[in-house]
């Protein structure tokens, strides 16, 4: 898609914000992190903890994350907070019945969710984890797909509004807002895309140091799916 040059030039001036959250679901705290490295450890460590807290943590998390800036880099910490406490609370909804949370399926319930989407994933059935963790509270299909990129990032990126806008040839359809939709075909698509990050990764490795990526505090790695789609981003 790209020269293997721009791909690096690309990787090393990703600027969304590296962070996310600690503590409990009932009492966390905002984090920053100096690389993406860094972050994405943090998320990988919730996500696949033992406790089921923490991994309900690290899924909240990623909601905060995603929502912590915008397509204009501005930062609203505050919306993602709050976000982030919607899809643990749920809320009420006058004309559509209770909006659902965290709190109204169970911890233990999400936690295995997400459980059953890692091991979709390190099964290659993308589309099927995709689906999965779309029936979580907050979780459509771009952030859904966050949560993949960070339970699995050598396999997986993330397909939202930018991707599929800038990258029409994906395949991925969007409603009125933008927002990718959570169709057959869409999870689909997501399947084949991250096939395509999986070998664009392989080709920019098999170039060897040269072409690792720098990090924001100096430090250099080799290329994963994830990667791929942040240069894309």
């Amino acid at each position: 898609m790209m020269a293997f040059s721009k791909y690096v030039a690309k990787r090393n001036s990703y600027s969304y914000p590296a962070v996310g959250l600690r503590g409990h679901i009932n009492c966390w705290t905002e984090v920053h992190f100096a690389s993406t490295h860094q972050l994405d450890c943090h998320q990988k460590h919730l996500l696949l903890s033992d406790e089921n807290e923490q991994i309900v943590l690290g899924y909240l998390s990623t909601i905060f994350w995603g929502y912590y800036s915008g397509k204009d880099n501005a930062i609203r910490s505050a919306r993602a907070q709050g976000r982030a406490q919607l899809a643990l609370d749920g809320k009420d909804r006058r004309s559509n019945g209770r909006m659902r949370g965290v709190k109204d399926i169970g911890v233990d319930k999400v936690a295995d969710e997400i459980r059953v989407a890692f091991d979709s994933l390190r099964s290659d059935y993308y589309a099927e984890a995709l689906g999965r963790l779309c029936g979580l509270p907050q979780l459509r299909v771009a952030f859904a797909s966050k949560v993949c990129a960070f339970l699995i990032p050598a396999k997986c990126g993330v397909a939202d509004s930018v991707i599929a806008e800038s990258y029409p040839g994906f395949g991925f359809s969007v409603d009125d807002n933008g927002n990718v939709r959570n169709t057959p075909d869409n999870r689909r698509n997501y399947a084949a895309y991250c096939s395509f990050l999986q070998e664009q990764a392989d080709a920019l490795n098999s170039q060897g140091e040269p072409f690792q990526w720098k990090d924001r505090d100096g430090l250099r790695y080799p290329w994963r799916a994830v990667d791929i789609e942040r240069a894309l981003y």
